[in-house]
């Protein structure tokens, strides 16, 4: 008797499913929606209703990047993508994906220096295959030039730094770039000046020093408040340093004493703060206007290591701190961090790189 009551109660479900389907075809030639699918994922949740819904972006990948042709004199080239999901890490032997920062509440992209690998002196032309982990897919084309370079005796390439990550937002005043920290090959600062043509500055080169809009402004006050005071000009001997400039550079460095005592006067490219924009070094008529240790025993060096904070700017390599930011004193070597963030660097007691480090 039960067993036939089950029996009937089965066919009955069964009837009601074929005639549910059976409207729900109908409604699906009618409006035009899938309305099995509908059924389906009711049905699903019935059997497992813990079970979490997955969302799968299927559109379009949002990406930013610079598509300038890259020029580079080594067999890799780096250069930076911002895309709105996080992406898949590449197979590829050619090129690899280095994640530099996650979404901030103030910028909602991923950051990526995308780092393209065995370049051949001559042009290139790489297809970059992009997939992020909603499976959401794209390509894009990477256009450069690699020149041929003739590095000192014994020196192959310039490598990287053993352990290092990637600081691809350059623009930020945190930035932090040190033998722990490099800029890619394609970052270049926004809205450069030049401290003899636009800001009418006291140099010593007759060629263009450049320096960061912002930094420029600071520097403009800060060297017009020194010579009011000591009746003294400061000089700018250096500013911004491309990626290639400080390859040529740094190479210059090992040719003169070998690549050991180069690493402790002078960066390997990408990881001078030079590239930023905002560094810059001074000079001054009492040392010769040379780059040297004894600018701070000077009226104008001395009235920096009291006053440079004030205007943003503070010294990276302070004396007896080799151990810590990597480098030789130089007090000659300044950079340009903001008026707030210099005066909590100030307080600090830090080296640079490591209060950098601390609050990026």
């Amino acid at each position: 008797m039960i067993k036939n009551i089950v029996v009937k109660l089965v066919l009955i479900t069964l009837i009601l499913a074929v005639i549910a389907i059976a409207g729900l075809l109908i409604s699906g030639q009618v409006t035009g929606t899938n309305k099995i699918e509908e059924l389906i994922s009711a049905v699903k949740n019935l059997i497992n209703p813990d079970q979490e819904q997955e969302t799968v972006n299927s559109g379009p990948l949002e990406i930013q990047y610079n598509d300038k042709v890259l020029v580079t004199l080594q067999n890799s080239a780096t250069f930076t993508l911002k895309s709105k999901t996080e992406l898949k890490e590449s197979s590829s032997a050619k090129y690899q994906f280095n994640l530099s920062q996650r979404p901030k509440d103030e910028d909602p992209y991923y950051w990526y220096v995308v780092k393209i690998n065995n370049i051949g002196v001559g042009e290139f032309n790489i297809v970059v295959v992009l997939e992020d982990v909603n499976g959401s897919a794209g390509e894009i084309t990477v256009k450069g030039q690699r020149d041929a370079y003739t590095l000192p005796f014994g020196l192959t390439e310039i490598s990287d730094w053993d352990t290092f990550s990637y600081t691809a937002d350059g623009d930020s005043l945190r930035a932090l770039v040190d033998k722990q920290n490099k800029l890619p090959l394609d970052y270049e600062p926004k809205q450069l000046v030049d401290v003899n043509k636009d800001l009418l500055l006291y140099t010593n080169s007759s060629l263009p020093i450049l320096v960061t809009a912002e930094t420029g402004d600071a520097l403009k006050v800060m060297a017009g408040d020194l010579q009011r005071e000591l009746n003294k000009n400061l000089v700018i001997a250096s500013g911004y340093r491309s990626y290639l400039d400080q390859y040529r550079t740094y190479a210059g460095w090992v040719r003169q004493y070998g690549q050991d005592e180069a690493d402790k006067v002078s960066a390997r490219p990408g990881f001078s703060e030079h590239q930023l924009g905002t560094a810059v070094d001074f000079v001054d008529q009492e040392t010769g206007f040379d780059l040297t240790n004894n600018f701070e025993n000077g009226a104008a060096g001395r009235w920096l290591m009291e006053n440079a904070h004030k205007y943003g700017f503070v010294q990276s390599y302070p004396a007896g701190k080799d151990s810590e930011t990597g480098y030789q004193h130089e007090a000659w070597h300044w950079r340009y961090i903001g008026i707030e963030n210099a005066k909590e660097y100030k307080d600090s007691s830090l080296t640079l790189n490591i209060w950098l480090s601390q609050n990026r």
